[in-house]
This record gives C-alpha cells, structure tokens and sequence, in this order.
C-alpha cells in the first residue's frame, strides 16, 4: 500500500528494502508503475541523495520483482552525472549548485554507481569504471586513524 507513485523517492527507497526483508506480496502492476516513473526521473534529479534513492530503488527492485524491466535507456550518461559530482581528493559534491564535498557524499555516489552498472542494458565502459577506481583510491588515502586501530575518514567539508 505504501509503493504508491506519489511515495517520495527516500520512502520508496526505504520501502522496498524492508519488503525486501519482509518479503510481502506486492502487485506487479505496482512494480511497473514505480520502475516506469524512477526511469523516467533518473536522468531529472538534482542532487545526489535523489540519484542514489532512484538508483537503489531500481536495484531494490530488480532483485524483488525480476519479470519488471528496470534497466537504465541511458545508463551511460547516467554514470556520467553522477562521476560529473567526484572532487579531485576523492570526495564527491551533492549537487552541481553545491561546491562542498564530502567522504559521506562519496559513498553515497560509488553506491549510485555500481547500482548504475548492474541496471545498464550493455557493457560499461572500462575507462570510466578505472576513473572510478581512482577516485576510490584517493578516497582511501583520506583514511585516518585512532591510537586504537580504528580507522575513520576526518569529514572535512571543503568549499570551492
């Protein structure tokens, strides 16, 4: 009941992991209707957190409902969105309109990311996956360290 097409991307989002846990019956019809309406809005969200609710909704829904076409038209130039968002230091921005970037932000992306390749319809191109993994590891040399072993990443918000 709480799939409608007027859910929030963030509750449809949320939704469908617990119904991945819980394993309710949804309608395919339902599926279809949502799928239809995330494809349509990928490629239209402004900010990250929107192209990684749409993105992992779509995945959610892949692994939930496997007869529901939820793979990406334009997959390609959806990876490119997202890479558009990475910072030189590995950290990536929330939007275009916001030039602080952050570690959080980055996870958030690199999720969006490997959910837009299992969504492609053809093969991603290498050269942007090996960019990525770049990116990944500039990532990692921001790691910090407690006396105590544990490892942390010092959210630092730089502007541009």
């Amino acid at each position: 009941e709480n799939l409608g097409s007027s859910s929030s991307l963030k509750d449809l989002f949320y939704a469908l992991k617990v119904n991945g846990i819980l394993k309710c019956k949804v309608d395919r019809g339902v599926f279809q209707d949502i799928a239809s309406r995330l494809q349509a809005t990928v490629n239209d969200a402004s900010a990250l957190v929107d192209t990684y609710y749409t993105i992992g909704s779509l995945v959610l829904m892949k692994d939930q409902a496997p007869d529901v076409d939820v793979l990406l038209a334009d997959a390609d130039g959806t990876f490119h969105s997202i890479k558009a968002l990475s910072q030189s230091d590995g950290r990536w921005r929330y939007s275009s309109d916001n030039p602080e970037s952050s570690t959080y932000a980055a996870g958030l992306a690199l999720e969006a990311l490997a959910g837009v390749i299992s969504l492609a319809s053809s093969e991603t191109d290498q050269s942007r996956v090996n960019t990525v993994k770049s990116d990944i590891l500039k990532l990692f040399d921001s790691i910090q360290k407690y006396d105590d072993g544990t490892f942390y990443f010092d959210e630092k918000f730089g502007s541009g």
